[in-house]
């Protein structure tokens, strides 16, 4: 009875598969329309109207597309902030509100998704002909921002990630139906794109271009200082099950020490912008605490307290980089300049980590501990016996170097070959 029942509860998920399969192919079938309906539009006049939607400042991975298409008569582009919904409603309305306060500052085209008066969610569809995702957890928005909704609505769906991949987990979405619904997604790097191949209903939708993110790196100055600048960077994955690279909580008092006793250095503290949300949402930290640490790290004459949505500049302008955060293992990459991965054990480093994400971490100076921590500092950023910096440079040029510092134009030229323009 038991192996029977085994078997039907195998046969169920095998047809569901088969239904979700069915249901990607319809919806990718549908893509051939959706391009030849544009195409009349462009013929016609018509601009396309393009929809960038964006969670956090800090993770607007497009922006360089987006600002291209500013420049071209062929697109109407705009970008949308819609909500992280998984964290309480009072996360989600200080993100959006400092989302969209950031980038407004910076563009025209910028809408809330949100009616403050009314509190409710204001559906775009009818206004949007393509959309950009950077965010592949449907779970995490509202219905209306969903990859899965989107994509049945005639809209055509792209996707650039939020970062690099990292874990083996993230993998599991390349078998979501939500994130197969997508007609393109450009792989950042090859680990990802082979496995997108490997996984994918419709491998053809993939495609390896590099991380347009990192183009707008390369025209930023190393402005002229007489002190070093050092990053610290803590993740948010806290005791959570599954991923778990944040090491805060062993060292969040001995980051405070170290502008008291490197006062000869600047620091940078850069939080994940889930970490605080995660500490409150976990009741780790109440609100008061968080407020006293934040306040306690604004108070040394020597550490900026930074939460701004654009990063670049502050990694072209240091001179290293502390963290366990998985994007930044890659990104960082690009500055040349030395970086120190926090690490509680190998064990658990490859449990949470990807091949990908661990050949990043063999390009950094690991730290287990807070003595390796110091060696860093004094031997790496203040002595500068940097051992490691033609090993990076080496990784950079081979792994990470994909239609860099021209991916922008890379993808625009994909997007437009797609729509059949020259």
């Amino acid at each position: 009875m038991h192996i029977k029942f085994i078997q039907q509860l195998i046969d169920v998920i095998r047809c569901k598969k088969k239904l979700q399969n069915k249901e990607v192919q319809d919806i990718h079938k549908n893509y051939s329309l959706i391009k030849t309906n544009l195409v009349k539009k462009i013929n016609q006049g018509e601009k396309i109207r393009v929809c960038f939607s964006v969670i956090f400042d800090s993770i607007f991975p497009a922006k360089s597309i987006f600002e291209k298409m500013l420049q071209d008569e062929l697109f109407d582009p705009f970008i949308l902030v819609i909500p992280d919904s998984a964290r309480g409603e009072e996360n989600m309305l200080y993100q959006m509100n400092k989302t969209y306060k950031t980038l407004s500052s910076q563009y025209k085209q910028v809408y809330n998704s949100y009616d403050y008066n009314k509190k409710i969610f204001i559906d775009f569809s009818s206004k949007i002909d393509i959309c950009f995702f950077a965010n592949p957890y449907d779970e995490m928005t509202e219905s209306f921002y969903k990859i899965k909704q989107t994509s049945k609505l005639g809209i055509l769906c792209f996707y650039t990630s939020y970062g690099y991949v990292i874990s083996n987990w993230h993998y599991s979405l390349y078998d979501n139906p939500s994130f197969n619904s997508l007609f393109k997604i450009y792989a950042l790097e090859s680990f990802e794109y082979k496995k997108l191949n490997n996984k994918l209903t419709v491998p053809d939708s993939a495609k390896l271009a590099g991380y347009c993110k990192m183009d707008k790196l390369a025209n930023i100055k190393n402005k002229e200082r007489k002190r070093k600048k050092v990053i610290i960077a803590p993740h948010h994955t806290i005791n959570k099950e599954g991923l778990s690279l944040s090491n805060f909580l062993e060292y969040f008092n001995f980051f405070l020490e170290l502008p008291r006793k490197y006062t000869e250095l600047d620091f940078i503290f850069r939080p994940h912008p889930l970490l605080f949300t995660t500490l409150e949402g976990n009741r780790i930290w109440d609100k008061e605490k968080i407020e006293e640490y934040i306040e306690e790290i604004k108070s040394n004459p020597n550490m900026k307290y930074e939460e701004e949505g654009d990063y670049l500049e502050t990694f072209v302008n240091s001179d290293g980089l502390i963290h366990d955060c998985g994007s930044f293992s890659a990104e960082y990459l690009f500055t040349g300049h030395p970086c120190c991965y926090l690490l509680k054990d190998d064990e658990t480093t490859t449990k949470n980590s990807n091949e990908f994400h661990q050949a990043c971490i063999n390009q950094h100076y690991k730290a287990y501990n807070k003595q390796q921590i110091i060696d860093f500092i004094e031997n790496i950023i203040i002595k500068e016996n940097d051992w490691m910096k033609t090993k990076r440079k080496n990784f950079f040029e081979t792994i990470l170097k994909i239609n860099y510092p021209n991916t922008t134009d890379f993808i625009y030229n994909d997007i437009k070959k797609e729509l059949g323009i020259d």
